[in-house]
């Protein structure tokens, strides 16, 4: 999943744990409930000779070789919406963009 748009997205109670999301975009994606346990919101650069980016870049020449952090930015989370463990970024890449992000409370 990296490097994919999730924009307007329906994620209710999906489970994405343990997912690679570098470059991913959430923009208004709606994750109520969603699992993100252990996710890797993590930046990432593609080494050269990497044949999965290759394969990537063959059929998709403007696939970057550097993924940004995962953006969040505007996304609707509810209280069900785990990120336990989830890798929110790194030094050398950045962290993940959560501005204007809505967090359901429970009342």
């Amino acid at each position: 999943m990296e490097g994919a748009s999730f924009i307007l997205a329906h994620l209710q109670e999906a489970i994405l744990t343990n997912e690679h999301l570098p470059g991913a975009l959430f923009a208004e994606a709606h994750m109520e409930g969603a699992h993100f346990t252990g996710a890797h919101f993590e930046g990432k650069t593609y080494p050269p000779g990497d044949m999965g980016f290759e394969r990537i870049w063959r059929t998709t020449s403007s696939f970057p070789r550097l993924l940004p952090p995962t953006d969040l930015r505007l996304a609707y989370f509810g209280t069900g919406t785990s990120l336990f463990g989830a890798q929110s970024g790194a030094a050398q890449f950045g962290f993940v963009t959560v501005a204007d992000a809505r967090w359901a409370v429970s009342t």
